[in-house]
């Protein structure tokens, strides 16, 4: 799970804003 979560970190940089709605809402999640 925690690699996953780097991993999506990484993607959310390179995709743009758009990731970073859904990287939002994994890491409420998480928390």
């Amino acid at each position: 799970k925690i690699f996953k979560m780097r991993r999506r970190k990484h993607y959310q940089k390179h995709q743009g804003h758009r990731q970073n709605y859904t990287e939002l809402r994994i890491d409420a999640i998480a928390a």
